[in-house]
């Protein structure tokens, strides 16, 4: 009463003198309920040292109390069989009692070692193959990662060589075959103001100087189309804002370009190349696509 209504102090000095009283006077009942009283107390001032120290005297003095329960009731057998002349018997019963109440405990805690040591096995097994899974999932994850970037170096380099490629070869028809054509011209200019042909002659001559413009202006356009120059010089948008001017001033298709962003972002080369051409290889299939005359009229 004194613990429930908050007098722990009073509650406290109340079970010492009990327990000493009880002790004094070897009152085990009123020392039993001492000791359990004094654990609740310290189990509810959370001193739990203390508290489990009074519980195993109260276990220690239970047992000893039904221990000596039990002597009492064997000696009162005893006393009975004695009169009755069972005194073996009585020692044997009580043997095999005992006997018994061993194997059932041996029985008893092997079985919980035994289960329990098969759940542990079973965690660890569980837990082993967790992990050997997630290292494999990672393994393969890491493998397709390198083969993808493998991919992506080895396309780079592709197209990064291609793009190379298509520049030099530009060039090289831009400056080399473009400078001597143009050389060309101007010597068949200059020599026809000095020769003296005939009006078929001269209709000829002029007819090559024609074909050699058209060449000309051909091998300017494969050049242009192989790296165009507002691609290198002035980036992306621009050339392909040329390209779809180009496309729509043809009359092939009216194109209507726009971009968002696109003059702000500094692309290499390559990648500028080949977005380039995909757009490019769009619109001409596009344009042929329109061009093409109906299968059946």
């Amino acid at each position: 009463m004194l613990t429930e209504s908050g007098k722990l102090k009073e509650a406290k000095q109340y079970l010492d003198s009990l327990l000493a009283k009880s002790v004094a006077f070897k009152i085990r009942t009123a020392e039993l309920n001492a000791y359990n009283n004094l654990a609740h107390w310290y189990m509810q001032n959370k001193d739990y040292e203390n508290a489990n120290k009074f519980l195993f005297k109260k276990i220690s003095l239970s047992d000893s109390l039904s221990s000596e329960e039990m002597k009492e009731n064997i000696a009162v057998m005893e006393t009975r069989f004695k009169v009755q002349g069972k005194d073996n018997e009585i020692k044997i019963l009580q043997d095999e009692k005992e006997i018994q109440q061993l194997s059932i405990r041996q029985k008893n805690t092997l079985n919980y070692v035994l289960f329990g040591g098969a759940a542990a096995l079973l965690v660890i097994l569980v837990l082993g193959y967790r992990n050997y899974k997630n290292r494999q999932k990672l393994q393969l994850q890491r493998i397709t990662e390198l083969e993808t970037q493998q991919q992506l170096t080895a396309t780079e380099a592709v197209l990064k060589g291609e793009s190379q490629e298509r520049t030099r070869l530009a060039k090289d028809l831009h400056d080399g075959l473009g400078g001597m054509l143009s050389g060309i011209k101007y010597a068949l200019n200059t020599m026809k103001g000095n020769l003296i042909m005939t009006p078929e002659n001269a209709q000829a001559f002029e007819r090559s100087i024609d074909m050699l413009d058209s060449s000309i202006q051909e091998m300017r356009r494969v050049a242009h189309n192989m790296m165009p120059e507002a691609l290198v010089k002035f980036g992306l948008d621009t050339a392909l804002q040329d390209f779809c001017l180009h496309i729509s001033q043809s009359g092939a298709l009216k194109v209507s370009y726009q971009s968002i962003g696109l003059n702000d972002i500094q692309l290499e080369q390559t990648v500028a190349v080949t977005i380039y051409r995909i757009v490019q290889e769009l619109i001409n299939n596009l344009s042929m696509q329109r061009q093409k005359p109906p299968l059946f009229n």
